[in-house]
C-alpha cells in the first residue's frame, strides 16, 4: 500500500440491540456485526504479548467499505450512505427503540504525504443530521521523506 487509502463505515453502536431486527428493518446486510460480551478473536500477531481474553464492550451493526485508494473522502462517504438515504425513518425508529449511537467513520491511511480531502457536502451532512449521527475520522499517517525545506 504505497498510495493513500480510505476506509469508510456507518456504524450503529449500542449496549444491547437485535442485529437481526436492524438487518430486517433496513433490508441491508451488515458487513460486520457483533454482540456485547462476545469474545474478541485474536489474530496471530507476533507483536501481541497479552494472552488475556478480551470481550466486546458494545453491540455493533456496521456497513462499510474496504480500503480504497482515493484522495476524496466525501465521494466514498456518499457512496456508502446511498442505500441508507431512503431509510431515515427506519434509522430513527432503531435509534429510539434501542437508544444507540450512529457513527459515520472514515479511516484514511496517508502515504507519501498525500492527505485526502476531508470535507462533506450537504447530502452527507443532512443525512447525519437527520439521524443524529456523528462524523468521526481515525487518521493514520505513515512516515515519508519530504522535499520541503524549512
Amino acid at each position: 500500500m504505497d498510495q493513500t487509502n480510505v476506509m469508510t463505515y456507518f456504524e450503529i453502536r449500542g449496549d444491547y440491540f437485535s442485529i437481526e431486527y436492524v438487518t430486517e428493518i433496513l433490508g441491508i446486510s451488515p458487513t460486520k456485526s457483533f454482540l456485547k460480551g462476545e469474545e474478541i478473536n485474536r489474530t496471530n500477531n507476533s507483536k501481541t504479548i497479552s494472552t488475556k481474553k478480551r470481550f466486546r464492550t458494545y453491540t455493533c451493526w456496521q456497513l462499510g467499505t474496504d480500503y480504497v485508494e482515493t484522495l476524496y473522502a466525501n465521494k466514498q462517504a456518499k457512496e456508502l450512505i446511498a442505500p441508507l438515504l431512503n431509510k431515515i425513518n427506519e434509522l430513527v425508529t432503531i435509534k429510539k427503540k434501542y437508544d444507540c449511537q450512529f457513527i459515520l467513520m472514515q479511516v484514511p491511511i496517508i502515504e507519501n504525504g498525500y492527505c485526502p480531502a476531508i470535507g462533506y457536502d450537504q447530502e452527507v451532512i443532512n443525512f447525519c443530521s437527520r439521524i443524529g449521527a456523528t462524523i468521526e475520522i481515525d487518521l493514520y499517517t505513515n512516515p515519508y521523506e519530504s522535499d520541503f525545506n524549512d
